[in-house]
């Protein structure tokens, strides 16, 4: 079985997308492949495992979608997602916060609060939207306004479609979306 030679001059980002190859060719084991990253580049077992850490939650960041559904009038939208992510995903608030790159103790708040407001479970509906995690990132702006301002540019919908979507006033979505374009 033949590896092919990984040059030291290169980023570790396509170290990665060159090993994802080798890893297809050849059929090697990732003990392998972090031996001759440890050999070949100095690297230590724990950098290389940190790397592939952080590659593998920025994949599971991009790949994380919320259906538009889970507002309900009852629930703020930050309180809908969290209970949607703990209830129906059965997500960690350790999860939940690296999701949403926030303080886990906060959600745990957060999802107090919206089970002392609804008990019962989330049921969500059937949705043709659904918005990813990632547009939450900015914390400098509310969630309503990050959603309101995806769904408007994005997907093309107009506040009174919005509003339905997500049980609010045309007049609050009209208002964040502006707010969130200043």
């Amino acid at each position: 079985m033949r590896t092919r030679r990984i040059e030291d001059s290169q980023p570790i980002d396509p170290l990665l997308k060159k090993l994802h190859g080798v890893l297809e060719d050849n059929k090697v084991s990732l003990a392998q492949i972090i031996g001759t990253l440890r050999r070949e580049h100095s690297l230590s077992a724990a950098q290389i495992l940190d790397v592939l850490a952080e590659k593998k939650a920025v994949a599971e960041v991009s790949e994380a979608y919320v259906p538009v559904a889970v507002f309900s009038g009852r629930l703020s939208c930050l309180e809908a997602i969290v209970k949607y992510l703990k209830e129906n995903k059965t997500s960690t608030f350790h999860d939940i916060g690296k999701l949403l790159k926030r303080n886990e103790r906060s959600l745990w708040k957060t999802y107090q609060n919206a089970k002392r407001k609804m008990p019962e479970h989330l049921a969500v509906e059937e949705s043709e939207f659904s918005f990813p995690l990632q547009i939450l990132h900015d914390t400098s702006r509310g969630v309503v306004e990050a959603v309101v301002t995806w769904l408007h540019d994005s997907k093309g919908l107009t506040y009174h479609q919005i509003a339905v979507l997500m049980k609010r006033d045309d007049r609050s979505v009209w208002t964040a979306y502006n707010r969130r374009r200043r």
